[in-house]
């Protein structure tokens, strides 16, 4: 069980002990009888470090740096060595969110086909991403989705109810719930089971 139950941050507030000794009774009932797909998952990722604009370069074509492209694929590698492989990735349009998105592939063995980029991830707000995550279709149960703050830090506290603050570039909050439908997606139905910072790698 210690291999599954993994440490959280140190920011998990104590009224959140419930919580997590219900997903603790869940785990072993789902464990007895290998019902585990009935959990959704989902990993908030903020795009890698990209290079500052420029007056000839839109915002949208912005790539990473070199560090930010390092970051990625470290980030990616620590999922894949976690056992973390998404069934499906929705990530922004913008260059940076999409060569995010094709190292942590490469790290992960994932096909690009497993990869949908969608409009609404881009410029967005807490609203429209909340929206593109209760439209994934229910057989998928391990989702990652790759944005941009602010709304992706403000969707990660929305989910969770916690003060999670500035995601930095690269960073990955990772959610688990017990709803059985993404439709059922609302402002605190998620608990926080890990924050990645590849600051702190």
């Amino acid at each position: 069980m210690s291999s599954y139950w993994l440490k959280t941050p140190n920011i998990i507030k104590k009224n959140q002990f419930k919580q997590k000794q219900i997903f603790k009774i869940r785990y072993i009932a789902c464990k007895s009888t290998g019902e585990f797909s009935m959990a959704k998952e989902i990993f908030l990722i903020r795009h890698a470090h990209a290079e500052d604009m420029q007056r000839d370069t839109k915002d949208i074509d912005r790539v990473l740096t070199d560090d930010g492209c390092q970051d990625a694929m470290r980030m990616g590698k620590l999922l894949a060595k976690n056992g973390h492989i998404p069934d499906l990735i929705l990530s922004s349009v913008a260059e940076r969110a999409r060569e995010t998105t094709k190292y942590f592939c490469e790290q992960l063995g994932t096909e690009l086909e497993k990869v949908v980029f969608a409009e609404d991830l881009y410029e967005s707000s807490v609203r429209l991403l909340l929206g593109t995550i209760c439209k994934t279709p229910d057989q998928y149960h391990k989702i990652y989705l790759v944005a941009h703050n602010p709304s992706i830090s403000f969707l990660a506290e929305s989910l969770t109810g916690e003060v999670i603050g500035n995601m930095a570039p690269g960073a990955v909050v990772y959610l688990e719930s017990d709803i059985t439908s993404w439709q059922e997606v609302s402002q605190n139905s998620f608990h926080m089971r890990q924050f990645f910072d590849p600051i702190n790698l």
